[in-house]
């Protein structure tokens, strides 16, 4: 999806990267915490729209899940490794 949205919008190649990306990710976990807040978004329901995110899968990061007591979010990471200029997953998430 990332790839997707910097071709659709012409960002450049040399504007893309890792800060890009995260950058990226954390916007749409934003986003659909607004989504879930719902047509009049307040802080109180942004809080209770991030705090229903369950496994919730973006694309970017691994599935996240908030809950009242817990706003860490991501809780695994995976491996990669530059393979002809390229990263390549070298592991499953782990956790």
């Amino acid at each position: 999806m990332y790839r997707e949205l910097c071709e659709k919008n012409n960002v450049p190649e040399k504007m893309r990267g890792l800060y890009h990306y995260y950058g990226f990710a954390t916007a749409n976990v934003l986003v659909e915490g607004l989504r879930k807040a719902g047509k009049y978004p307040t802080r109180k329901r942004l809080v209770s729209g991030l705090e229903s995110l369950k496994n919730w899968d973006n694309g970017a990061f691994p599935p996240i899940t908030y809950s009242r007591n817990d706003h860490a979010g991501v809780e695994s990471v995976i491996l990669l490794q530059l393979q002809g200029g390229k990263q390549v997953a070298i592991t499953d998430w782990l956790e």
